[in-house]
């Protein structure tokens, strides 16, 4: 037609093209805020704004689903909703995966567990990874021969409190409870014991090897107790042993099928936890794990403390002044007050450990005993 601005057959018009740049360099600029602020809100416990800033995200970018799953544990979204979206989707891909997961928290909490567990078995085989047992055996072996060499080199002055065990055990929790207290510096999830343990095979030495782990986390000269809990540390007892002879292990321990349920239904980051994405791996990993402590903690000449979820739960006005009182510090009511405070958390346990300490979840894996086999036979192994 005459006066038109562009032909058809020449590519879409100036108009729709610029609209559609525009839009682009929204998503592009806009998206990463919206999803970084949903998160953000979530470590603070504050989950109205984390439905706000997820579905602004979603509006801005409805092909991007992840925020469903946040919402979904968060209770912001029902499965009506996440069924649309599932028809909506192609199958078999990042979308469906994400969704899925999200589906299984929404089912689970509108007491649905046949439907939740399809949904979370569907979501695991999607993640699609493959966990290597052997290698994480010799791992631990490894781990244990570097066990009662001493100290070398040690950092007299620091007092860390190591927190490990397996995921969904209360580590967050435990770390929350004692970041309360004023004398203690929270390290949350640091990796710094991952890069001593490299420097180390490279030859580094003692005190550079402690220099390295403080200056990784900005920990002052003047710092005296410190909370680390990445979990990958129990593989790396025997060097923390060497390097701070005055360190604290904090064992967190819970029923292994609460614990290895609590994992299967949680999407990890990239490759992170390969092993909870199936059943069985989940109860090797288990049983490599626990056997690995049991002798580690006959090995170390460090202080060490078991700590059950579940008796933490039922009594913490009983279990927390024991804590405190194991990590060497004086008493402070802050700690029965955790909750209280304005740290972010920005593990899986967020949620969950910006809140009063409750019972409801210690018990929600026996709604779905049907379908975990390879976990019920851990019971029976003691």
């Amino acid at each position: 037609m005459n006066g038109s601005p562009v032909s058809h057959d020449s590519g879409p018009w100036p108009a729709l093209a610029l609209c559609r740049a525009r839009r682009e360099a929204r998503v592009g600029t806009e998206l990463p805020a919206l999803l970084a602020w949903a998160i953000e809100a979530e470590s603070r416990g504050d989950f109205e704004g984390l439905e706000t800033y997820a579905r602004a995200a979603l509006a801005l970018a409805p092909q991007h689903v992840a925020p469903y799953y946040t919402l979904a544990r968060a209770g912001r979204v029902d499965a009506a909703e996440l069924l649309d979206q599932l028809a909506r989707v192609p199958s078999g891909g990042e979308q469906e995966l994400h969704l899925r997961f999200a589906l299984g928290h929404a089912l689970d909490q509108a007491d649905r567990p046949a439907e939740a567990f399809a949904a979370w078995k569907r979501a695991n085989r999607l993640k699609g990874l493959r966990f290597d047992a052997a290698r994480l055996a010799a791992d631990l072996e490894r781990a244990l021969a570097e066990m009662g060499g001493g100290a070398e080199g040690g950092d007299l002055t620091l007092e860390p409190i190591f927190i490990i065990g397996m995921p969904r055990t209360g580590s967050s929790l435990v770390e929350q409870i004692l970041a309360a207290h004023p004398q203690v510096t929270a390290l949350g999830e640091y990796d710094g014991m991952a890069r001593v343990a490299d420097a180390a095979r490279a030859g580094v030495a003692g005190r550079e090897l402690v220099r390295l782990y403080r200056q990784g986390a900005g920990i002052a000269s003047a710092a005296r107790v410190v909370t680390d809990k990445n979990l990958a540390n129990l593989g790396r007892l025997g060097l923390i042993e060497r390097l701070f002879p005055l360190a604290r292990i904090v064992h967190c321990r819970r029923h292994p099928v609460a614990a290895g349920f609590s994992a299967y239904c949680l999407h990890f980051e990239g490759r992170s936890c390969a092993w909870s994405y199936d059943l069985a791996d989940q109860a090797e990993v288990q049983r490599l794990c626990s056997a690995h402590l049991e002798r580690a903690r006959a090995r170390s000449g460090l202080r060490w403390m078991e700590l059950s979820y579940e008796e933490l739960c039922a009594d913490p006005e009983g279990w927390i002044p024991r804590l405190v009182a194991f990590c060497g510090l004086s008493w402070d009511e802050r700690c029965l007050k955790h909750h209280l405070g304005t740290r972010p958390v920005r593990t899986s346990s967020a949620g969950q450990v910006q809140q009063p300490i409750y019972t409801r979840s210690v018990d929600r894996w026996r709604a779905y005993t049907s379908w975990l086999g390879p976990l019920l036979a851990l019971q029976s192994e003691g």
